[in-house]
C-alpha cells in the first residue's frame, strides 16, 4: 500500500488527523517517528512519537535457551510445593544418596519425583493425594480386620497431616479424601466398610466388615 493511500485510510478513520499532520508523515525524513493523537478527557492533541525496533536495542538474553530460570514468584511456589512434596534439588537428592546410602528402590523413587516435578502436564495436587493416602497406609491407621472401627475424624486429621501446610483448602482436600483413602486401603464402601454413629457424642466411625 503505498504512503498517500495508507495516510488518507488514517484520515478517513480519524478526522483530527488533518492536511497538515498528514502532510509532515508524508514527509518525515527518520524512520520510526510519528504522530499519535491523544483523546485523554478533554486534552485532546498530537503526540510526537518515534517507534524503535526492539530487537536492535535489546540482544536476546538467552539466545541458545540454555540456562537457568530466573527467579519468579511462581518457581518459588513451586519450589515450596516442591520441598513439602518431599522432593528437594537433584544436587541434594545425589548428596544425600551418597552420605545416607539409602535403599536404590528409595533413590529411584525420589528421582522419579524430581522428573516429574519438572514436566508440565505434571498433577501436583493428585501426587500429593497420592502420597497422603500412602502415608495412611504405610502407618496402619486403618485396617482390613473384621469389625475394626475408627473415628472418621481421625482418618480425616491424619490425611490432613499427610498434606503440606502451603496447600490451600488443605482441610476440604483432607475431607473429600476420606471416602477414596479407605476405598483404596479396605475396598469399597457398602461391602467393605460402612459408616456407624456411636457414643454419647453421636460421633461418626468407619467400621471394617
Amino acid at each position: 500500500m503505498q504512503p498517500s493511500t495508507t495516510l488518507k485510510t488514517l484520515k478517513a478513520a480519524n478526522a483530527h488527523f488533518s492536511a497538515d499532520l498528514l502532510s509532515s508523515l508524508l514527509n518525515e525524513p527518520i524512520e520510526g517517528q510519528g504522530i499519535f493523537w491523544s483523546s485523554t478527557g478533554r486534552t485532546k492533541y498530537p503526540i510526537p512519537l518515534r517507534v524503535l525496533s526492539f530487537e536492535q536495542m535489546y540482544a536476546v538474553a538467552d539466545p541458545r535457551n540454555n540456562r537457568a530460570a530466573i527467579q519468579t514468584y511462581a518457581s518459588q511456589l513451586r519450589a515450596q510445593l516442591g520441598e513439602a512434596f518431599g522432593v528437594v534439588a537433584a544436587a541434594s537428592t545425589q548428596a544425600r544418596t551418597k552420605e545416607a546410602s539409602p535403599e536404590p528402590e528409595t533413590a529411584d523413587i525420589e528421582l522419579q519425583e524430581l522428573q516429574q516435578l519438572e514436566r508440565s502436564d505434571f498433577d501436583m495436587l493428585k501426587s500429593l493425594e497420592n502420597r497422603a493416602i500412602q502415608k495412611l497406609r504405610d502407618d496402619a491407621v486403618v485396617q482390613k480386620s473384621r469389625g475394626f472401627a475408627i473415628p472418621w475424624g481421625v482418618v480425616l486429621g491424619r490425611l490432613r497431616d499427610a498434606l503440606p501446610i502451603q496447600l490451600d483448602g488443605r482441610d476440604e482436600i483432607a475431607f473429600r479424601l476420606v471416602v477414596r483413602a479407605v476405598n483404596e486401603i479396605v475396598g469399597p464402601q457398602g461391602s467393605a466398610w460402612h459408616t456407624e454413629r456411636k457414643g454419647p457424642k453421636s460421633t461418626t466411625f468407619i467400621v471394617v466388615d
